[in-house]
């Protein structure tokens, strides 16, 4: 399989944890100023996020494809440590806890009438991409992308690895090219931040991934 795509944006945001040097040009704060306050404050990290990488859009009206292995994890577990607690569920957090909640939220605050794809998967943005491509097939001119990675915080285990988001809008083109291949190596611990330390929209570049099954290969020419 291969596919091909135009980068019309691009941009990420890591956060929390980051002692991998390619990867702090992406380190900043949230802003999200723009969003009402009483909004602001039921947001997780990963809304704050995409609400960030989103923010020099006002509206918007194109597919949105969000892709993410476990989603928001900690929030998932912050739950259960309630539950087991025998306290009261926040009804809001609980809403928000599910897998689509992001990409409709943000959809929500766009006035993006165009519809939501949620997905999971071990390799993030490859999976999105292959699912922008099926909406180009269907006459589609753009996509955003959103592929999201949270590690694991918890008491009992802490995930060494940056958490992080990326965002692009995708349309037909050439520049941006993935093809999926049989396995050849070992499986990267994470396919997304891969992607960010390879990455520079500026560069040209190549490069492999793999997931469990199949070995993912890059080209990226300005």
């Amino acid at each position: 399989m291969n596919l091909s795509f135009s980068v019309d944006f691009f941009d990420a945001i890591v956060f929390d944890d980051c002692e991998d040097t390619t990867l702090l040009r992406y380190k900043r704060d949230f802003e999200i100023s723009h969003i009402p306050p009483l909004e602001r404050r039921r947001l997780s990290k990963a809304a704050k996020c995409a609400f960030d990488l989103t923010k020099e859009f006002k509206t918007f009206d194109i597919p949105v494809v969000f892709s993410s292995y476990a989603g928001e994890i900690n929030r998932c577990f912050e739950l259960e440590k309630t539950l087991a607690a025998n306290e009261l569920i926040s009804p809001t957090s609980f809403s928000l806890s599910v897998h689509n909640a992001l990409s409709s939220l943000l959809s929500i605050s766009m006035k993006n009438n165009s519809e939501i794809s949620a997905i999971s998967a071990f390799a993030p943005l490859e999976y999105a991409l292959i699912e922008a491509s099926l909406y180009f097939n269907e006459g589609v001119d753009k996509v955003l992308v959103i592929a999201y990675h949270e590690a694991i915080k918890q008491s009992y285990y802490i995930e060494n690895s940056a958490s992080c988001m990326a965002a692009l809008i995708v349309s037909r083109g050439e520049n941006l090219r993935l093809a999926k291949l049989e396995k050849q190596s070992k499986n990267d611990e994470n396919l997304l931040i891969k992607f960010l330390q390879n990455f520079d929209p500026s560069k040209k570049s190549s490069w492999q991934s793999s997931d469990n099954s199949s070995t993912w290969q890059w080209d990226y020419e300005p």
